[in-house]
């Protein structure tokens, strides 16, 4: 069944030369030639997980734009001097333009506005076969939510999901279409950055459309910099707690209190993603480089939660907030009243919006105590299966992905980095670029980027870590939230292996560091 909404209808008629008078018509014979796309029309459902309504609604489609075209041949028969012959034909065509949508979450809440605006505008604007149709699933909303809308059969058609872990937690359930299927050449790009790809690929397949990219920086106000006395932003994470000091000694500006940093404190992986640059920096890898042992309760990650609670938490410059996530801190960042925190390019376009080009500043993510490399960053499109309308999913990635001008408007609107490296030089990115220099820091640190762990039971692994920084961070022991972490952890990877491969990797050589 199609929703028919009708745009416009023409009707053309061509006739040939008829002889002279005295002609008659003797009969009419012809063939009805129909082409149409049936879409079919999603319906709102209510899908309830643990009791609670998880998903509220789901978008009644308005179609694609399809062109229903009815053409009608007659051939009309007429006697001329006793003989019946074919003079003419009359051929009529009726078009009816119907509009389908494709369905579309997006999980950025700071961002929602440019995406509708500067991206799904500028897709309306440059084709009319399809219609988007955008849902705001936040992040840290999307594995429930998913999983909800996939158990009620009505997905979206396509989906913007942030980085490897929460990428991996879906296809390797097998929920996703692999892009093989529309374009195998995105698997074997080069083009692409390679510890991207390598994130995305499993049994030989990619299974997202990488459209932006990244890693961590240091986002940094220049007002309250220059108010502490601060001159460069720091190189070390040492320097980091040094000025967080400094801001948190201002006390207050118009009567508000200041804080030197933020720090995350949602119990899910979105925490351990923010945190990935100071694991790192610690030498903390998640799992083993047999993909078997999780190594949540190593010293190295002790070493991570000790710097924060010890530097942040006892110096008393950070505040305490429960679930706070990258989307809260960039929100308190927009007040004005936060020094610095640590988040990614897709936070960029804010900090320029809420602040101003020459106050919201970022910094190459600083070195760690033993390593001075980063986490790799990024954000694809992905493909759920059993979505009602793929093709018009399909058409959208393919349009942003595989084109280097409309990816550099995607990014371009949200401050993030092309994932193709030829992309960059697109004539809309280089505009961006020189006109916005908070770019370059991300630029920068890709070139010493590494993925954290990606393979089975990533999701469970690193909401395990969130859980313990948490923990720490409303007064629980370091070694004691990890401890419980690491157990609960371990039992989600041993799980996912009995029907997953362990994902085999090679660590990089820990160098940069100052201690």
């Amino acid at each position: 069944m199609s929703i028919l909404s009708e745009l416009s209808r023409r009707r053309l008629l061509r006739t040939g030369a008829l002889g002279g008078v005295g002609v008659a018509v003797l009969a009419a014979c012809g063939e009805t030639k129909e082409v149409i796309k049936e879409v079919p029309v999603e319906v709102i459902k209510e899908v309830q997980v643990a009791g609670e309504t998880v998903v509220k609604e789901v978008q009644v489609e308005v179609p694609v734009e399809v062109v229903k075209e009815v053409e009608k041949i007659v051939e009309v028969e007429v006697e001329v001097e006793g003989e019946t012959k074919v003079v003419e034909k009359i051929v009529e065509v009726e078009a009816e333009l119907v509009t389908t949508t494709v369905n579309a979450w997006f999980n950025q809440a700071t961002q929602m506005a440019n995406f509708e605006e500067k991206v799904v505008g500028h897709y309306h604007r440059q084709q009319d076969a399809f219609r988007l149709e955008s849902i705001l699933v936040p992040n840290n909303e999307l594995t429930t939510k998913m999983t909800a809308a996939i158990a009620g059969g009505a997905p979206p058609d396509v989906v913007r999901v942030g980085g490897g872990v929460l990428g991996n937690a879906f296809f390797r359930q097998g929920v996703m279409h692999d892009i093989d299927q529309f374009d195998p050449s995105v698997r074997d790009s080069e083009d692409i950055v390679w510890a991207i790809r390598t994130t995305l690929t499993w049994k030989d397949k990619i299974w997202a459309m990488p459209v932006n990219s990244g890693t961590n920086a240091l986002y940094y106000n220049r007002n309250l910099y220059d108010a502490a006395g601060i001159g460069d932003p720091p190189t070390t994470f040492e320097g980091i707690a040094e000025n967080a000091a400094k801001i948190q000694s201002l006390g207050t500006i118009d009567g508000n209190p200041v804080s030197g940093i933020e720090w995350p404190s949602e119990p899910k992986q979105g925490t351990a993603n923010t945190m990935f640059g100071m694991m790192f920096g610690h030498g903390a890898f998640g799992v083993d480089e047999s993909g078997t042992k999780v190594l949540l309760d190593a010293p190295e990650m002790l070493a991570t939660l000790t710097w924060l609670k010890e530097n942040f938490l006892d110096a008393g410059t950070m505040p305490i907030k429960q679930n706070l996530n990258e989307t809260g801190m960039t929100n308190d960042f927009g007040t004005g009243l936060v020094g610095q925190y640590i988040a990614y390019p897709s936070r960029l376009q804010n900090a320029i919006e809420n602040l101003g080009g020459d106050v919201g500043l970022t910094t190459r993510m600083p070195a760690g105590p033993v390593a001075d490399f980063l986490p790799i960053g990024f954000g694809e499109l992905m493909l759920p299966k059993n979505a009602q309308n793929t093709e018009g999913g399909w058409h959208f990635t393919d349009f942003i992905g595989n084109d280097p001008e409309n990816d550099s408007i995607w990014c371009s609107a949200f401050g993030q980095i092309p994932p193709r490296y030829s992309y960059r030089d697109s004539v809309t990115f280089s505009a961006y670029r020189k006109a916005n220099p908070g770019t370059q820091p991300f630029i920068d640190g890709q070139k010493s980027a590494f993925p954290q762990y990606w393979g089975p039971a990533t999701n469970q692994v690193w909401t395990a870590y969130g859980e313990a920084q948490e923990a720490v961070i409303f007064g629980e022991d370091p070694a004691s939230a990890l401890g419980a972490a690491q157990e609960k952890a371990q039992g989600d990877l041993d799980l996912a292996l009995e029907t997953d491969d362990a994902l085999l990797r090679s660590f990089p050589e820990l160098t940069g560091g100052y201690a």
